[in-house]
């Protein structure tokens, strides 16, 4: 098959010259992530339940049948696998369980989409020691709370900001997302909130070691072991609080610094770099502080406001500094406001990192962001720290940003996985290294936004993720402000205006939230 196609299969449009695209398998129930193992991969299904084995284009059976619970935004959400496998033959999957089902400890068979088929703490992370293609439960490594929101400020009962996202840092130790589950505690910076007991152990990513304890140099280790007991206990896991929602993380393999897309409520979507100890801000600021008075007005012209009444748009404070005093503060915690933001959110979803000329030269040192209101994966540079974004500003604007990959507008990919790849011969002689991908369609769950998930493995010497299941949080609203915000080191001060994004794509239905 030729390259145009190729593409033309695809259905994706290609904005760089030297990538294309290929169908890899369109078989796939919702893929959600992905790994690479053996001479095959493992796609993981959100809905089903299942851990799929891909190999050469053919679903060649199912490692394992997980009980979930697939309300909402629950389901089969996340996977790693040990960067020592096949030594340590684990991988692990972040998921929502039912709270029964078959098998010795009740994780498999049947699935649920009922919203309150669910236990206080259905959301967990297992390991499952692969074996003759099949994954076989073997240790638990956290359980995450997954409450139930009986209605929102819209009215509807949800089940959401689970998260998913897993991956082993270049320090070995395993790092999990959870997101906020519309609690309103401390880990959410509302500082007079219920403590991070287990039930409230959300909007957080925690660092833990490959048997799920806890390392002794964690960022709150101490702190927690002052505090003892169950909230002790969980902030010694705590690597990163304040986080609202999110489905891309990803290491930056020469810094070694923890990359992140964060989903705001109708405004601020963000690319953060987090350094241990870090605040991410939710839900006192959303976005650069310096533009919090948007963020307050945005909400407070929303009509579902943050979702959750116990804290409306109205308790935003007035100005950074009060802001800043309002959070609740871990000793030796500190605030890190995003690199990237996105006033009008376009949906992030999976972030990538490409650190070497594998797909050409336009793609070296580059940060991969996947956005599903205008189905597209967006490609920046990445500054030579490996801890910022390198953009210029040009007539008034900022650049920087490249569409990679795109859809026309209306058309959606139904589980499916391509491959990208670059179309010219690496100069090294390396050949061809391909960038894998999945698309995905929401319009099978009825509260949710359609649209189409970019998700992708970025092939190398150290292997990034960029992988993903549904985004939330999305709306765009019109307004005449600039739509992006950069507060990378590169950049003057104040400056803000960027490129406006691409018309977002919108479908019918309730917006996720």
């Amino acid at each position: 098959m030729s390259t145009a196609e190729a593409d033309a299969e695809s259905g994706v449009t290609m904005s760089d010259p030297a990538l294309g695209v290929e169908v890899v398998t369109d078989q796939l129930d919702m893929p959600t992530s992905m790994a690479f193992i053996d001479d095959g991969t493992l796609v993981t299904e959100k809905s089903t339940g299942r851990v799929r084995v891909v190999r050469d284009g053919e679903i060649v059976g199912d490692a394992i049948d997980l009980a979930v619970n697939n309300f909402d935004e629950r389901g089969l959400l996340g996977i790693a696998v040990h960067p020592e496998f096949p030594t340590e033959p684990y991988v692990y999957l972040h998921w929502t369980w039912r709270g029964e089902g078959d098998g010795a400890q009740g994780l498999l068979g049947e699935d649920s989409d009922e919203a309150t088929a669910v236990p206080a703490l259905g959301n967990r992370v297992d390991r499952f020691r692969w074996q003759d293609d099949e994954l076989v439960f073997d240790l638990n490594i956290v359980e995450f709370p997954s409450n139930t929101l009986d209605t929102d400020t819209s009215g509807n009962v949800r089940g959401n900001h689970d998260a998913g996202p897993l991956a082993f840092g270049p320090d070995g130790m395993l790092y999990t997302m959870m997101g906020d589950q519309n609690l309103r505690g401390q880990l959410q910076n509302v500082a007079d909130g219920p403590a991070p007991d287990d039930e409230h152990l959300a909007g957080v990513i925690l660092r833990l070691n490959d048997d799920g304890s806890v390392p002794e140099d964690n960022p709150f280790f101490d702190v927690g072991a002052d505090l003892g007991g169950d909230v002790g206990e969980n902030i010694q896991k705590v690597y990163v609080y304040g986080v609202r929602n999110s489905f891309g993380m990803a290491f930056e393999p020469d810094s070694g610094v923890l990359w992140q897309t964060e989903n705001g409520d109708d405004s601020w979507d963000e690319i953060n770099v987090f350094e241990p100890g870090a605040n991410s801000g939710w839900i006192q600021i959303q976005g650069p502080p310096e533009r919090l008075d948007q963020y307050a007005e945005i909400e407070q012209g929303s009509d579902d406001g943050l979702d959750v009444a116990s804290f409306p748009p109205s308790m935003i404070a007035a100005d950074e500094e009060s802001a800043r005093s309002a959070m609740f503060s871990l000793p030796g915690s500190e605030f890190t406001a995003p690199v990237l933001s996105y006033v009008y959110p376009p949906a992030l979803a999976a972030i990538g990192i490409v650190s070497d000329g594998q797909l050409g030269p336009a793609s070296e040192r580059t940060v991969w962001v996947g956005a599903v209101l205008n189905d597209s994966l967006f490609r920046y540079p990445l500054a030579e720290d490996g801890r910022s974004l390198t953009l210029r500003r040009r007539a008034g604007r900022w650049c920087g940003r490249q569409r990679i990959q795109g859809r026309p507008r209306g058309e959606r990919a139904v589980g499916r996985r391509i491959r990208l790849r670059n179309r010219h011969r690496h100069p090294t002689g390396a050949g061809r290294r391909p960038v894998r991908a999945l698309h995905r369609q929401r319009v099978a769950l009825p509260d949710l936004r359609g649209g189409t998930v970019t998700a992708a493995h970025i092939h190398g010497g150290h292997p990034q993720w960029l992988a993903t299941h549904a985004p939330s949080d999305f709306g765009p609203r019109p307004g005449s402000s600039p739509p992006w915000s950069s507060s990378s080191a590169q950049q003057a001060a104040g400056a803000t205006a960027m490129t406006a994004p691409t018309a977002a794509a919108t479908a019918a239905g309730p917006p996720m939230r």
